[in-house]
């Protein structure tokens, strides 16, 4: 049960993160590369904070 809980938050923070790398490189004409680094982690962290809790609310608890 434990090893489906951490691969269930690493899927979240590859999710996040990944979300994140598309909007920053891809979507956003940020040229500093200071500016992009922390607008990547921020939207990281909080696109899986969001996620994470998506999924606790929306998906965890029917099948408990």
């Amino acid at each position: 049960m434990s090893a489906l809980f951490v691969i269930g938050i690493l899927l979240i923070v590859l999710f996040g993160f990944s979300v994140s790398a598309y909007l920053t490189y891809f979507k956003f004409s940020i040229q500093n590369f200071i500016g992009k680094l922390v607008i990547f982690v921020s939207l990281g962290v909080i696109l899986s904070i969001v996620t994470f809790t998506i999924s606790l609310s929306l998906i965890w608890p029917p099948v408990m």
